[in-house]
């Protein structure tokens, strides 16, 4: 059995290696673009591809990035000034594009730029510190690729998204993996998106490399300034050799991870015999530890955003009620007089807006007479939104940002502002994810920021271990909450499609919106469950457990399903997710 196993597994890397090994005809006939070519990759990447023939189209950042690309290219090679911040300078490359490829249409964009400081601890940081990466990182990929998809669905082309390994893991504080987590999601939702088109969508995922991304100076110079602005409380915390010992650190570990080598291990049956009695043996602990709980619940205080319903709602009533002192932060008066009616006089409400920042200044400040020298035991970031949310053609940046403001930078923010008082009690963490943080199953903000969500709890855990704060993620599956109430989710497709030039609408088909929206409603009602304390069980036990786990896959759906699907190869999380929806019909080619 073992040996058939092996012959197949061989045979699928000879037919995939046969595969690979095929050509596209007539490189000079397709044009290429390429953004961030002043240096490293991209710059690589544009005179490699120039030399085998392709046409490509160079965007630079700085006028003395595009004259030496230009000495040492071809005069196929065409360059041109992109800011991929600034949705006028997208624009303008964009149509420039749109004149040179004509019907032909664009055969490649490589969204390559990026930058990777600030980096440090999360505590060392601001929201403004993320800001700026995500505009580059993250909104700088979604504008340019929405710029030009109209050109590369003519030709059938391709798209290339440069992410990290550090889209898959954080080992680090700040919006780097952050925002190449959100590459990830968006390449993923992408892919699915213009499946049907032709289109092919591929994630890039380089480890350490020797580029301006990991100068070892510049990183230097970028913990000295984060050290330097930091108030002598929070230096205090980390100690008065932590910046030196830190700077060792970076010039030997990029060292080590640049030159690092893989290593092959064999297990001999012996060892896996080992193995399997170990792995009992841990869960048989992880059981009994997992039962463990905190005391004092009538001393400790949590503060909760998102309140006005579904899970924040139910969760501030659930913590009432075990005695915790709740703070529930809601968007609404309305939300806040009824949930302060069905609780005990303990909990107390308050109104948020997490993309407000003097709201949450004023927030903390109510937080911090609350809790005074005691601290906040627990922060539960759960205010989010889920709309707009559906293929990702028909959205604009603005949509994405729509999202994103609420659901990711609303969260880095609030807990940055939260992490005083947190570090004060050793206390909590909870931010509410969800099982599109592991697979992008539509376009539009949602997936990315929730992704974003995981990248950015992931390096805060590790960041917080060493003061006693604990961070967790919960992933639900689908639940019946506003974020899923489909009248709404229904009228602002309709908003969308409504928009959409007639062109765009004639690729999809006539049938295609309704078709679109009765599969989201079949599948939305076959998998949405009602029963919401699944996630707010979870989310208790994260604030009571003596040893809270890192991850909560909350419904049976998550559990069974949509987590054991993210672990799998992406063709076969791509054939899943195509069957739940209905494929365009071109009307232009009747």
């Amino acid at each position: 059995m073992f040996l058939h196993i092996l012959g197949l597994v061989a045979l699928w890397f000879v037919y995939r290696w046969y595969k690979e090994s095929k050509r596209v005809p007539n490189k000079e006939d397709k044009y290429v673009y390429i953004t961030g070519c002043d240096s490293g990759f991209g710059n690589l990447l544009a005179k490699h591809l120039d030399k085998l023939g392709f046409r490509v189209i160079a965007g630079c950042y700085t006028e003395k990035g595009e004259d030496e690309l230009k000495k040492i290219s071809s005069d196929r090679l065409t360059t041109t000034h992109l800011d991929v911040t600034d949705t006028e300078s997208v624009r303008k490359v964009a149509a420039f594009i749109g004149t040179l490829v004509g019907q032909k249409g664009l055969w490649g964009v490589v969204n390559n730029a990026g930058i990777s400081l600030p980096s440090g601890p999360t505590d060392w940081l601001t929201i403004e510190d993320y800001k700026p990466m995500l505009a580059v990182n993250l909104c700088g990929v979604i504008s340019v690729t929405l710029s030009v998809l109209p050109l590369i669905k003519k030709a059938k082309g391709r798209v290339v998204n440069v992410a990290s390994v550090f889209g898959r893991i954080s080992p680090f504080g700040g919006p780097y993996c952050v925002s190449k987590y959100g590459v990830e999601a968006f390449n993923d939702s992408l892919r699915l998106n213009l499946a049907a088109f032709g289109v092919k969508v591929a994630c890039i995922e380089p480890g350490f490399f020797k580029t301006n991304v990991t100068d070892t100076e510049m990183v230097r110079d970028n913990l000295k300034k984060l050290w330097d602005k930091l108030p002598q409380d929070v230096k205090d915390d980390y100690g008065h050799g932590f910046l030196e010992s830190s700077l060792e650190t970076v010039n030997e570990r990029f060292q080590q991870l640049v030159d690092g080598d893989l290593m092959k291990v064999i297990l001999s049956h012996l060892a896996l015999t080992s193995a399997l009695l170990l792995a009992t043996l841990a869960a048989l602990r992880w059981y009994i530890r997992d039962s463990y709980k905190v005391d004092g619940f009538n001393k400790k205080h949590v503060f909760i955003t998102g309140c006005d319903s579904g899970f924040g709602n139910l969760l501030a009533r659930q913590l009432d009620q075990k005695g915790f002192q709740v703070i529930a932060a809601c968007l609404t008066e309305e939300g806040a007089a009824d949930l302060a009616s069905r609780a005990s006089p303990r909990l107390k409400t308050l109104l948020l807006n997490v993309t407000d920042s003097e709201s949450i200044r004023r927030a903390v400040e109510f937080v911090s007479r609350e809790v005074r020298e005691r601290g906040l035991w627990g922060l539960v970031n759960n205010a989010g939104r889920s709309i707009p949310i559906g293929p990702t053609e028909w959205m604009q940046l603005e949509d994405f940002t729509k999202v994103l403001d609420v659901n990711l930078v609303g969260v880095i923010e609030v807990t940055l502002q939260f992490l005083p008082l947190l570090k004060k009690a050793q206390g909590r963490v909870v931010n509410v994810a969800s099982i599109l943080g592991r697979l992008s199953l539509t376009g539009g903000g949602y997936c990315l920021s929730k992704w974003g969500v995981e990248a950015f709890s992931d390096s805060l855990r590790r960041d917080m271990q060493h003061f006693g704060i604990k961070v967790s993620i919960i992933e639900p599956g689908f639940f019946k909450t506003a974020v899923t109430q489909l009248d709404l989710i229904e009228a602002d497709l309709k908003r969308m499609w409504a928009r959409l030039p007639q062109d765009v609408k004639d690729s999809y088909g006539a049938k295609y919106f309704d078709e679109y929206v009765k599969a989201q409603d079949f599948s939305m009602g076959f998998l949405c469950s009602p029963d919401i304390s699944k996630v707010t069980r979870c989310m208790e036990h994260a604030l009571t457990a003596s040893f809270p786990r890192t991850r909560y896959g909350a419904g049976w759906d998550a559990k069974l399903f949509w987590i054991p699907l993210s672990y799998l190869p992406a063709f076969v999380s791509d054939f899943v997710i195509s069957v739940l929806l209905p494929l365009p019909k071109d009307d232009r080619s009747t």
